[in-house]
């Protein structure tokens, strides 16, 4: 039996008025399993924004509320991660926790729509934010829940 870690996913991206919207909602969907991206297409909020200097952005918003597609989701995103991706991740888990221990983690845009999941800083970026359940509280909780929900998909 699967131990269940994960509560929700919520996953957050601009596309800017010179991007094909289209190929932006591929980049965020390519982060989920293959089998759940058809599913969760249509399911892809779009809220038309004005941007600082007046240009129009789009601002995509996915939100993941089953627990085992959320799961199945961030295994799927730490089994594609390099491993320099995941030593970066561990590195930095302090400071991508919140006081209720979830966690952020910004994804390179360009490379997830090109089907790559790499970690980025920056502003062209995908957000996601991972909530564990209750009992993964806490950094030492959270980052043995990164490394087993990585070693069951990546072996």
């Amino acid at each position: 039996m699967v131990e269940k870690l994960v509560s929700s996913l919520s996953l957050e991206t601009i596309a800017h008025a010179t991007e094909d919207i289209v190929k932006v909602k591929t980049a965020l969907l390519n982060l989920l399993p293959q089998d759940l991206r058809k599913y969760y297409y249509g399911r892809i909020e779009v809220q038309e924004l004005m941007g600082f200097h007046g240009n129009p952005i789009s601002l995509l918003k996915l939100f993941i509320t089953n627990q085992e597609h959320a799961q199945l989701t961030l295994e799927n995103m730490l089994a594609e991660m390099e491993d320099f991706d995941l030593k970066e991740l561990i590195d930095t888990l302090p400071l991508r926790l919140d006081s209720s221990s979830n966690l952020y983690i910004r994804f390179d845009k360009q490379a997830a729509y090109l089907g790559r999941v790499r970690i980025m800083q920056g502003d062209d970026v995908i957000k996601v934010r991972v909530s564990f359940l209750p009992h993964i509280r806490g950094l030492e909780k959270v980052r043995y829940a990164i490394l087993s929900l990585r070693t069951r998909r990546h072996g």
